[in-house]
């Protein structure tokens, strides 16, 4: 098992070395025959979360840590909470659902290294990266953040028990844009935008946090929309304007999108393009671009006219059809938000729908 401490800018590589026996005999438990094996086809569900857990554990006394739960999984891989156990510190632990000869080559790693370099609130800290074999699955040890993430607070709604109000959501995503913001103007993109990927921390005086960042990858290293998993982000918070140039759906234009249609959903209750129904037509909405866009992206003043003037009014830029006429930064969305939470009393009793987003 080799680790790698984390400065500030960078994660340096980690070496490489044939597969150790116990690693193996572990790998082997859950029906993989080599570390070449562990793919997310061969470990995704519930074995996937026994191989991650088992790896961790074997390992425990090395990375000291312990009391580990399972929390959530995402497409790059499995996130624990758990604790270091000499410092007492919670932190999470994400486990790279592939394996890597090259660490180079780890989106887990590229996530860390972006993460590490944008020391800001709305950012989570990153304390560590490794292999959890020689040539095996990665890990990323991240600061731990008490709170669900705004999927989780959408789908159970503002009259759930203990949820948090409209401001709440609205502020968050107004700190999320500014953090949006913090990584345009260092070269960093975010690239997948979305409910799941905000965590709104049970300390309300801690900003929301944008978590899964993605780096600056080349322009045109993604294949064409819905033939490769290079391509990043989700269906549902892509831009329809850019579909059709998928080396332009990493980019700070459509991280922008991604935020104007987050902020859609959780005001709104639905995604979007959630109107077409099932993931095939909400693509096949994306790509058709005969489609009216009113019929593509449905205005959200057809959807939830309650919101007031002011609210449809930052939505009806934000998911304009014309580009240009859309905000130009992460910043300029942020203080649209701020100015219309400035004009709103500290507590007006506004509530959001229970919805069942896509994450």
């Amino acid at each position: 098992m080799h680790s790698t401490s984390i400065d500030r800018a960078t994660l340096d590589p980690c070496p490489v070395a044939p597969a150790d026996p116990q690693t193996f005999s572990v790998l082997t438990r859950y029906g993989a025959t080599s570390l070449d094996a562990y793919r997310p086809s061969t470990t995704t569900g519930p074995q996937g979360w026994r191989m991650a857990s088992a790896l961790l554990e074997l390992n425990a006394r090395a990375l000291d840590i312990d009391d580990l739960r399972p929390i959530g999984e995402g497409a790059l891989g499995w996130v624990f909470f758990s604790r270091q156990r000499s410092i007492g510190r919670p932190i999470a632990i994400k486990v790279g659902k592939s394996a890597f000869v090259d660490p180079r080559q780890d989106p887990l790693r590229v996530q860390g290294s972006t993460m590490a370099r944008l020391v800001h609130p709305s950012v989570p800290r990153v304390y560590a990266y490794g292999q959890l074999a020689p040539a095996g699955p990665s890990y990323l040890f991240l600061e731990w953040i008490d709170g669900p993430d705004l999927n989780a607070v959408l789908r159970s709604g503002s009259q759930a028990p203990g949820a948090p109000r409209q401001r709440r959501v609205l502020e968050g995503l107004m700190q999320v844009a500014m953090a949006v913001e913090f990584g345009h103007q260092r070269g960093e993109l975010h690239g997948d935008v979305k409910p799941a990927n905000i965590l709104l921390p049970a300390d309300t005086a801690r900003p929301a946090v944008l978590v899964d960042w993605n780096g600056h990858e080349p322009r045109g290293a993604a294949g064409a929309l819905g033939d490769s998993p290079a391509v990043m982000g989700s269906w549902d918070y892509w831009d329809p304007t850019r579909v059709h140039a998928p080396d332009l759906l990493h980019s700070r234009e459509s991280d922008i999108w991604a935020l104007a249609a987050t902020l859609y959903s959780a005001l709104c209750g639905v995604t979007p393009l959630a109107h077409h129904g099932s993931a095939e037509q909400r693509l096949a909405a994306l790509r058709d671009g005969a489609l009216a866009w009113d019929q593509r992206i449905r205005p959200a003043s057809q959807v939830a006219p309650q919101l007031g003037a002011r609210l449809l009014a930052i939505l009806e830029k934000a998911l304009a059809e014309a580009p240009e006429q859309r905000y130009g930064s992460a910043a300029a969305l942020a203080a649209d938000l701020q100015a219309y939470l400035d004009s709103c009393a500290p507590d007006d009793g506004a509530t959001y729908p229970r919805t069942t987003p896509r994450s």
